[in-house]
C-alpha cells in the first residue's frame, strides 16, 4: 500500500430544533437519504431537547434520555449534540463535527458572528491517542476545530432572510424561487464577504426554508409574524485541508416532519481517508 492510498467513505449529517419535542414516528423518517447505499457513519445534532431550568444544571434529563434512546434503537452510531465539538480519526485522516446553536431573532446577526468565529478560534479538545499528533495546533496538546483535515459545522445556526418584504417573501414561495430567500440570507451574505465560516462551503440549497412552520400541522412556513420570516435557520457547513475530498452527493430537508417548527436538514457526503501502510480496510 502507498502513502497516498485513500478509501472513500459516505457520511450522513443530519441537524434538527425539535422544539422541546418528544420523538415520535421513525427515525428513519427524519434521516433517509432516498439512497440504496447505506452510509459508514452518522452524525446527528438535536438543539432544544430540553428547555427547562433542570436542564441547564443537569447533564442527562428525561428528555435527553429519550432522544438519545429514539436515535440509538435505529443507527448504529450517533452523537447528540448542541454547542460541542466531536473529534475522532478515521484511519489517518482527522474528522471534528461541531454542533451548535447561535443566538436567535434576525437583529442578532453580530453575535451570531462573533460566536461562530468563536466556534473556529476556542473550542479545542485535549488530543488522544486516536488523534494524529500531526494535527496537534498547540504546544498543549489541545486540538482546535481547524486543526483537522476535516470539519464540519452543523446545526441551528438562526442566521435569517432579512430585506424583503412579505409580499416578496410569499410570491418566491409560491413560485418555488428559493434564490430570491437565498440572495438577501443572512448566513451566505456574510460569507460573501468573509465574516463568516471563512473557508467553509455549503451544498447547494435548493429546498424551502426550514423555518417557521406550526407545530404539529406544518407543511406550510407561517407567515404572519413579521419578527420570524421563513428563513435557512438550520445548515450544515464543511470544511478540508483538502477541498476536493468531500463531495456532497445530497443536501435537503425533510418536509414531512411536523413535530417542531423547524424542518431537520441531511447532508450525505462522499469523502477521501488517508490510508497509511498498516492501516487495516474494512
Amino acid at each position: 500500500m502507498n502513502q497516498s492510498d485513500t478509501k472513500t467513505i459516505w457520511i450522513h449529517l443530519a441537524t434538527f430544533n425539535v422544539g422541546t419535542a418528544e420523538p415520535a414516528g421513525s427515525v428513519f423518517e427524519l434521516f433517509d437519504t432516498g439512497m440504496a447505499k447505506l452510509p459508514d457513519l452518522v452524525v446527528v445534532s438535536l438543539q432544544e431537547i430540553d428547555m427547562s431550568a433542570n436542564s441547564l444544571i443537569l447533564e442527562n434529563t428525561d428528555a435527553k434520555e429519550h432522544w438519545s434512546e429514539f436515535i440509538g434503537e435505529s443507527l448504529t452510531a450517533a452523537a447528540i449534540v448542541h454547542a460541542v465539538m466531536v473529534s475522532l480519526s478515521l484511519f489517518s485522516s482527522s474528522f471534528v463535527f461541531v454542533g451548535c446553536h447561535l443566538a436567535a431573532h434576525t437583529a442578532e446577526i453580530e453575535r451570531r458572528l462573533q460566536d461562530s468565529e468563536r466556534l473556529l478560534t476556542e473550542l479545542s479538545i485535549s488530543r488522544t491517542s486516536s488523534v494524529s499528533s500531526d494535527d496537534v495546533s498547540s504546544d498543549d496538546g489541545q486540538l482546535s476545530v481547524l486543526g483537522h483535515d476535516k470539519v464540519f459545522i452543523l446545526g441551528d445556526l438562526n442566521y435569517r432572510v432579512e430585506g424583503l418584504e412579505l409580499d416578496e417573501i410569499k410570491t418566491a414561495l409560491e413560485g418555488g424561487n428559493f434564490g430570491v430567500l437565498l440572495a438577501k440570507d443572512q448566513l451566505e451574505l456574510a460569507r460573501q464577504a468573509g465574516g463568516a465560516f471563512p473557508g467553509f462551503s455549503e451544498a447547494e440549497v435548493t429546498f424551502a426554508p426550514t423555518y417557521k412552520y406550526s407545530v404539529n400541522e406544518g407543511r406550510e412556513l407561517l407567515l404572519d409574524d413579521p419578527k420570524r420570516l421563513p428563513s435557512y435557520t438550520d445548515r450544515i457547513l464543511f470544511q478540508a485541508r483538502d477541498a476536493r475530498s468531500i463531495r456532497p452527493l445530497r443536501y435537503d430537508s425533510v418536509p414531512s416532519v411536523l413535530l417542531s417548527d423547524h424542518k431537520p436538514v441531511f447532508l450525505l457526503a462522499e469523502t477521501a481517508v488517508v490510508l497509511q501502510p498498516d492501516d487495516a480496510l474494512i
